[in-house]
């Protein structure tokens, strides 16, 4: 694997792709931090999307949403940005 700096994988990119290409890695660093690797296409490795809907789908399952729900408690919602008590 190849360690390029920002500054230097945008000099030379054409020269980072060809070797990512050849089947050897390119590591870019970004204030001298590891940012981005470039490999060939084939030896990329799709990572799976992550948040929290995947894992709630079970516990929401059938759940929906009321029809009014932007109008539920407006009243109350108003009272208190403007400062009262409900």
């Amino acid at each position: 694997m190849t360690t390029y700096t920002l500054t230097e994988a945008k000099a030379e990119f054409s020269r980072v792709v060809e070797e990512a290409e050849a089947g050897n890695t390119a590591l870019i660093t970004k204030h001298g931090r590891p940012a981005v690797m470039i490999v060939r296409h084939d030896e990329a490795v799709e990572h799976p999307k992550r948040g929290l809907v995947g894992c709630l789908k079970e516990d929401f399952a059938g759940w929906q949403i009321p029809e009014d729900f932007d109008k539920m408690m407006q009243d109350e919602i108003v009272t208190l940005f403007e400062g009262g008590l409900i």
